[in-house]
């Protein structure tokens, strides 16, 4: 009971601050997230093995929360790229910890992609989400969403750095 009311106050507060801070469009997005993460990504866990696919939505939400509030659009092209490069980068950074920590998963009797699918083949699947990651990070660059005209190669470098240690 003592968790439920603690749960309660912060929902109630966080979304008071993001109302009064914000807008009511980053209250609305934030309690959608909440819902999401409690509700659609919480029980997808128990039943599949690839929840990390919701829970990657939940990830990539905050930074909207944000650009609502600071009074962007939810469907500008900027904050689309950046949610997408978030959601992409969660899904090989989870399947990584799977091929370590799989069979813990297995014991807590919680789907594992180690049951569906061996080393290999996630490795496999890892390396698609990782490519496709780095591809985010470069649409920001293409489509201007991320430009500093007064040091194109100090942007030019922590992008390519940024690509190499995600391959």
């Amino acid at each position: 009971m003592e968790s439920s009311n603690i749960f309660l106050i912060c929902l109630i507060s966080g979304t008071v601050i993001l109302f009064t801070a914000g807008n009511l469009k980053a209250a609305i997005i934030g309690l959608v997230t909440i819902f999401w993460y409690n509700i659609i990504y919480t029980y997808s866990k128990r039943i599949t093995a690839f929840a990390v696919v919701p829970g990657a939505i939940t990830g990539a939400l905050p930074p909207l929360i944000g650009w609502v509030a600071a009074g962007g659009g939810e469907w500008d092209k900027t904050i689309i790229f950046l949610e997408f490069l978030f959601f992409t980068g969660q899904i090989p950074h989870f399947w990584l910890m799977i091929l370590k920590y799989g069979e813990e998963y297995k014991n807590a009797g919680m789907p594992s992609l180690t049951s569906v699918f061996n080393p290999v083949q996630i490795n496999r699947l890892t390396f698609i989400w990782t490519v496709s990651s780095v591809a985010a990070a470069l649409l920001l660059c293409y489509f201007g969403i991320i430009n500093n005209r007064n040091d194109n190669k100090h942007l030019t470098y922590c992008l390519v750095n940024y690509c190499l240690e995600v391959l």
